[in-house]
């Protein structure tokens, strides 16, 4: 179980999902004038300041949840195995496929909160939100409009996300090669590189290899295991 979860994050960790904000800079842009409109809505104040934490929370995982998925389906990132062998690749596959694009979005959804926070702050009439929803404003007030326009935001961007053309996905790199943190001297003799991977995969200018071979995934579990078996040895 320890050795799965360390391959895991080894490829996880290769996919790099922190550049998703970066790569989807147009839908970044989208998102955020959406979040940014709606704060020009009284409706948004009031129903931050009736909708509360618990709410608030399940429509940001609803938002969230929509976007992950339309990454995957829209780019069909999913693998289904072929064969009965290939399922068990497949699945670990699949589940680096899923906390790739959460973890970049995750980073995404945080960046369009404090965005607008800055936004909701700067651009709001205090005594105007105030007389709209009933009490003065403070920095709570400020910090639930901008949690629930981020929400929207996200929802937003999860539709805008499909448009990106094939020149903003290439800067994007969220699927890199599964082995950027392996030095190539120990990679040389394992893995066979190849020229032309698959367009199910081509959400990136670096590309990750389907799990047909799944040559450099197993040699990320060679590498990590590598200094268990050392300390093996030397017991």
């Amino acid at each position: 179980m320890l050795s799965r979860l360390q391959l895991l994050t080894g490829i996880v960790y290769a996919n790099r999902p922190w550049r998703l904000a970066v790569g989807l800079y147009k839908v970044l842009m989208a998102a955020f004038a959406a979040g940014a409109v709606s704060l020009a809505y009284p409706t948004i104040w009031q129903l931050s300041a009736t909708m509360g934490p618990w709410r608030l929370g399940a429509a940001t995982i609803l938002a969230s949840t929509a976007m992950i998925a339309w990454l995957i389906l829209d780019h069909e990132l999913w693998e289904r195995p072929r064969s009965a062998g290939e399922r068990e690749r497949a699945a670990l596959y699949n589940v680096a496929t899923v906390v790739t694009p959460t973890i970049g979005v995750a980073i995404l959804h945080i960046g369009l909160f404090v965005l607008l926070l800055l936004t909701a702050w700067w651009t709001l009439p205090p005594q105007l939100v105030a007389d709209t929803i009933g009490h003065p404003v403070g920095l709570s007030t400020l910090l639930m409009m901008a949690w629930l326009a981020a929400a929207v935001a996200t929802l937003g961007g999860a539709l805008g996300s499909g448009l990106e053309d094939d020149e903003a996905r290439e800067g994007s790199g969220i699927w890199g090669p599964a082995t950027p943190a392996i030095r190539q001297s120990e990679l040389t003799h394992r893995v066979t590189r190849r020229e032309r991977l698959s367009p199910a995969l081509q959400f990136g200018r670096l590309q990750c290899p389907r799990p047909e071979t799944m040559s450099a995934i197993v040699a990320i579990g060679e590498v990590l295991r590598r200094p268990r078996d050392s300390a093996r040895s030397a017991a």
